[in-house]
């Protein structure tokens, strides 16, 4: 098939979680929910270093109001810096016009040096100004239609503050400007509204509203422990308790909400696990599974960087060490659709097969030329291509034991060069290429 396109890759960012992805079929990774800033800088650093699979960036937002808080200089500044970010929170909430003026700015930028649309990770910043989405929305209009990839800003079931307000806003400002809005992991933001989430989308694309979404096959979310909607305060609105949380540097599930406001003090961009729907709860697995199966949703992982007790691994080491931890959505998720969704006849393989590769490419498209050239294969399309066996494919990584390739992915080859042979990856193959937007500055790489 064609090799699958991954919209939602934060673990493209280090080499360790590139190859796990590459061992699970995938041949093209981007990091579009949160993105990169400074562009141009991050694309050459990941170009210096090398992946197994291609790579690409969103100009991210949230960077850009980092950077306008601190006064940092663009150029002095790396998604590295994200802990540094987090351990304020003068970024998170209303910027006078000024502000919002230099914001747009670094994203206008960025967008020049070619990002593949913008990354609004609203629920991190779940007090930015309104208008500028709506400004980022009329940006990307002037970069043929690049998308806007949106995590909502709030996430709770009900009230002013419901996630059903939150899908709601990001319609408007896609109805209001034209612009494409992309609905990142629609399953994790909706939980137990999936089904009015998806009918919402649903008439708003029939109204000729440019929305697409994303989802992926698991009941746990992953994230920053620091993140807004984990604060002690929302756990209640969000229907889950702090014993809902699994602290991974630690791998304690935290006990209590002083426990978990100690830890998102002293460590905010520490990852966890929430979870969200019961995957063994057979009313939580059939929400899961219509966001999953859905004609219109493309499947994407959202996985996060691999890391050995508190560090993230950045070293150049295959395989993994055996106590290397991350959700198993980043090891697993495209074998387990074709194992445990196309054997069981919920999904038909050419489904599979489509939004697993097909629709991620159809999505970024419009605005990114690179892209008619994957997703297929057909005389003179790039020669991304994963082969699989249909009898035997399946994901092995749990929650308990993430770190475990999946089963019955024999081969994937990017830009024509093997990554993946008879089941096991090349360590010394990085033929991965960027993936860029067509604004690209003169005279950068």
């Amino acid at each position: 098939m064609p090799g699958f396109i991954d919209l939602h890759a934060h673990a493209v960012l280090t080499l360790a979680g590139a190859r796990m992805e590459a061992t699970d079929g995938v041949t093209t990774a981007l990091e579009l929910e949160l993105g990169a800033l400074p562009v141009g800088k991050s694309y050459d650093r990941m170009a210096s270093k090398g992946r197994p699979v291609n790579f690409g960036f969103s100009v991210s937002w949230l960077f850009a109001r980092g950077i306008v808080a601190q006064g940092t200089p663009i150029e002095d500044f790396s998604p590295d810096d994200w802990a540094a970010v987090m351990q304020r929170t003068n970024w998170q909430g209303y910027f006078p016009p000024e502000k919002s003026k230099q914001v747009l700015d670094l994203i206008d930028q960025g967008l020049r040096e070619g990002a593949l649309g913008v990354g609004a990770s609203l629920g991190y910043m779940p007090d930015a100004n309104r208008e500028e989405l709506y400004d980022i929305a009329l940006l990307t209009k002037k970069y043929g239609d690049s998308p806007t990839y949106v995590h909502i800003r709030r996430n709770e079931p009900y009230g002013p503050n419901s996630n059903l307000a939150a899908h709601e806003e990001v319609i408007a400002v896609a109805a209001m400007t034209g612009a494409h809005m992309h609905f990142c992991h629609l399953n994790s933001n909706a939980t137990r509204h999936i089904p009015e989430m998806i009918a919402a989308v649903e008439e708003a694309r029939r109204l000729g509203v440019n929305i697409t979404w994303e989802a992926y096959p698991y009941g746990a979310a992953s994230t920053i422990i620091g993140a807004a909607f984990l604060r002690p305060e929302n756990l209640a609105d969000m229907g889950i308790k702090s014993t809902d949380i699994l602290y991974l540097k630690t791998g304690e599930r935290v006990a209590t909400n002083e426990r978990l406001a100690e830890i998102q003090k002293e460590d905010p961009s520490g990852f966890a696990f929430a979870y969200l729907l019961n995957e063994d709860d057979p009313k939580d697995k059939a929400l899961l599974d219509q966001a999953v199966v859905h004609p219109d949703s493309a499947i994407a992982t959202d996985a996060i960087p691999w890391q050995v007790g508190p560090d993230l691994i950045q070293s150049d080491v295959w395989p993994l060490p055996a106590d290397a931890v991350a959700h198993p959505r980043g090891a697993g998720t495209h074998a387990r659709i074709l194992g445990r969704y196309v054997r069981t006849g919920q999904l038909s393989m050419m489904d599979a097969i489509s939004k697993m590769s097909l629709i991620p490419a159809q999505i970024l498209e419009p605005s990114v030329p690179q892209m008619k050239n994957k997703g297929r294969i057909k005389v003179g399309a790039d020669s991304d291509i994963t082969i699989f066996d249909a009898a035997t494919v399946i994901d092995r990584a749990t929650y308990q034991k993430p770190n475990q390739t999946s089963a019955g992915i024999r081969y994937v080859i990017v830009n024509g060069v093997p990554v993946v042979s008879e089941g096991e990856l090349i360590p010394d193959a990085k033929p991965g290429q960027p993936i860029r937007g067509p604004s690209v500055v003169e005279g950068t790489k």
